[in-house]
């Protein structure tokens, strides 16, 4: 079933692709509201209006990726990142994963290769699956070191 695979995470995706949507966010966030697009395809469920910045990153999604299983895929993995990457800033950073610089998050490219490409193995809010802190650290060392952390 193609929606048990989005919500497992077993669809990867790319790093280079995370940085397309974040430069395209950040690109967005720079403009007056009044030059967002209002004629959007928003995420089913979710009311947030044309000026919600998740609407538009949904909509690049949906215009990008043709596909609805893809489009949606990826929409919660990248905010399933986002939201890892805040919840677990100190862990990563101890962990030597992700450093700041001048205040900007720079996250190692081994990292983001992992959270782009793993499944969800944890338990999150409300019983959802998302990343284990766990399970992304040791990987992303792996990979660090060389290793491929999803070879059989």
């Amino acid at each position: 079933m193609e929606d048990d695979r989005i919500v497992k995470g077993i669809i990867p995706w790319t790093r280079k692709e995370f940085e397309l949507v974040n430069r395209y966010l950040f690109q967005l966030l720079q403009k007056p509201k009044d030059d967002w697009s209002r004629d959007i395809q928003e995420p089913a469920g979710l009311s947030l209006g044309p000026y919600h910045p998740m609407a538009q990153v949904y909509d690049y999604f949906s215009k990008r990726y043709k596909n609805e299983v893809l489009y949606n895929a990826h929409f919660i993995r990248y905010n399933k990142i986002i939201s890892f990457l805040q919840e677990y800033e100190a862990r990563l950073k101890e962990a030597g994963l992700l450093l700041k610089k001048q205040n900007v998050p720079l996250i190692k490219d081994e990292l983001l290769d992992v959270l782009c490409f793993a499944p969800f193995s944890a338990q999150g809010e409300g019983g959802q699956l998302t990343f284990s802190a766990d399970d992304i650290i040791k990987l992303a060392k792996q990979k660090i070191n060389g290793e491929n952390p999803f070879k059989e």
